[in-house]
């Protein structure tokens, strides 16, 4: 049987090694914006979404309500990720959770 967690790991891993190999000088990433009022640049650090698009890939993350609930979280969020998955916002026991309930997609909604 097969460890459902290490593909996960192995996709973190890999992932931590296109973001650190585009930080390198692998890809080219845009490091400057202009500062506000034209005074020059302010050097700032690209997001994971754009290492991973100069690198030829897409990077997102999963997230649920309760976690984007935290104002933090939720620019980090945001910031980093260019694609998001629902956790368990969109499960089964949260759409129906009993066999006479109405579907709810409230959560996943939230989300979108």
């Amino acid at each position: 049987m097969t460890d459902p967690v290490l593909p996960r790991r192995r996709l973190l891993i890999g992932a931590a090694g296109v973001a650190a190999s585009g930080l390198a000088g692998v890809g080219t990433i845009p490091s400057a914006q202009a500062a506000p009022g034209g005074t020059g640049t302010s050097h700032r650090r690209p997001a994971l979404w754009e290492i991973a698009r100069c690198n030829g890939l897409v990077f997102g993350s999963s997230t649920a309500t309760w976690q984007l609930s935290d104002p933090g979280y939720a620019r980090l969020f945001d910031a980093q990720a260019e694609i998001v998955f629902t956790e368990d916002d969109l499960l089964w026991y949260r759409v129906k959770p009993t066999p006479d309930s109405p579907l709810d997609f409230s959560y996943g909604d939230q989300i979108v």
